[in-house]
């Protein structure tokens, strides 16, 4: 998961960590309602891109502070921001480690449950992600990822500056050979990787407040250095496009958008 292969935020801009709140907030719900059932005490799990920190203490929490959470980033700014995140929440059984997930197999440790959100859908070798994450489960351990539908992301009624922003995801993952629409695909994958008592759900959210539309925007902030580098767009068409969906989804009362799909899967090393 080094800067080279984690393509879609690897140059994100200043507000990533608000985006990443954000983005917690928003699909946070429907991850805890999923990634509960196969939560046990005194479990040793792996979080990876584990960015500011929420989910981690989510699964912290639900282990009743036993056993022992460790998440790892290549973001060191994320990660300083989880660590203080995790000393406010008071759990104790946390770890956070700077490192890239294809070096996962450092850390010596057979997990009872590895979790992956939104990080292998924008690495551009997503199986080797999984065959990697697979190698650090311990007999009987679980894989558990939840990746976007990125094809269900549209919004009532239609506006012309969100179907850029669309395209404009579209365009990018063509370019660099991305798979927005991994979570369809989650099933084969974990398959083809060795796992077995493969499941798969799928949720959506809808968003109608404009406090969670706002990350429309912290997206497209998230995603302007690569729009600019591959000429997708100038920095002033950027700024306008900011500008339009502010005005016609965002503040908009009446727009409703529908998120990406999620797919939350799970498999087990025989």
């Amino acid at each position: 998961m080094t800067r080279e292969s984690y393509i879609a935020y690897g140059n994100a801009g200043s507000n990533e960590a608000v985006r990443l709140k954000l983005q917690h907030a928003i699909f946070g719900p429907n991850t805890e309602l999923h990634l509960r059932p196969y939560l046990k005490d005194n479990q040793v799990i792996l979080v990876v891109g584990c960015g500011t920190g929420e989910e981690l203490c989510f699964i912290a929490k639900t282990l009743n502070n036993t056993g022992k959470v460790i998440g790892v980033d290549i973001s060191e700014a994320q990660l300083k921001e989880a660590t203080n995140y995790i000393k406010a929440s008071g759990m104790d059984n946390v770890q956070l480690i700077n490192m890239d997930l294809f070096n996962t197999s450092e850390l010596r440790t057979e997990f009872d449950l590895i979790v992956d959100r939104f990080v292998i859908g924008n690495l551009s070798n997503p199986v080797q992600a999984i065959e990697v994450l697979v190698k650090n489960l311990k007999p009987g351990g679980v894989l558990y990822s939840e990746e976007p539908i990125i094809d269900k992301l549209c919004c009532i009624p239609e506006s012309e500056s969100f179907n850029i922003y669309t395209q404009l995801f579209h365009k990018f993952a063509q370019k660099t050979g991305l798979n927005y629409n991994i979570g369809k695909d989650l099933k084969s994958l974990f398959t083809n990787a060795g796992l077995s008592n493969i499941k798969a759900e799928f949720s959506q959210v809808i968003m109608n407040d404009a406090k969670h539309k706002k990350i429309i925007q912290l997206s497209l902030d998230a995603c302007s250095f690569a729009y600019l580098e591959h000429g997708f767009m100038t920095k002033d068409e950027i700024d306008t496009l900011s500008l339009k969906i502010s005005q016609e989804v965002i503040n908009n009362e009446a727009c409703r958008v529908y998120q990406v799909g999620v797919c939350h899967a799970s498999g087990v090393l025989p």
